[in-house]
């Protein structure tokens, strides 16, 4: 299989990290672990690297698992015996909302920012609250509404 690339790519998502394990086991629900390992971002397991989070889905790809070089492993209870030497096992109740707990850490949604883009088309009649948030070429029509603290951007 081709490992494929970490997740996050910086064109589209902003990064934060690199965060202590403690910091990570705690985003995702784990009890709070006592090591001095950083973690700078997430990849699947093929990808992985040693300062890079997994996670194990099911068993079918366990012997993925056992060869890949991440640092740490989101995984449950029922597989953690897989888990390779070396590598810290993050053990939760569902390893895939963890990992989008764990993404939400590493790529957190951006801030909505008030106003209306330049290129968007807003009916005169529309009801835009002042603290939304209208993205470029969003079209808001006759007699349309905005919600408080809502961004128009479909992304987010």
């Amino acid at each position: 299989m081709t490992p494929c690339n970490p997740v996050g790519n910086p064109r589209f998502f902003t990064s934060t990290g690199p965060h202590p394990l403690a910091v990570v086991a705690a985003a995702v629900g784990c009890e709070p672990l006592v090591s001095d390992l950083l973690l700078s971002g997430l990849a699947s397991l093929e990808a992985a690297g040693p300062d890079q989070l997994s996670f194990l889905g099911s068993a079918r790809h366990a012997p993925v698992l056992e060869r890949s070089r991440a640092g740490a492993v989101l995984v449950s209870a029922d597989l953690q015996g897989r888990v390779p030497p070396g590598m810290v096992a993050l053990i939760v109740a569902d390893p895939l909302a963890s990992w989008s707990q764990a993404a939400a850490l590493f790529h957190p949604a951006p801030a909505v920012e008030a106003g209306i883009h330049p290129s968007a088309v807003v009916d005169e009649t529309a009801a835009i609250d002042p603290s939304a948030e209208i993205s470029a070429h969003a079209t808001i029509g006759a007699r349309g509404t905005s919600a408080r603290d809502a961004g128009s951007d479909p992304g987010r």
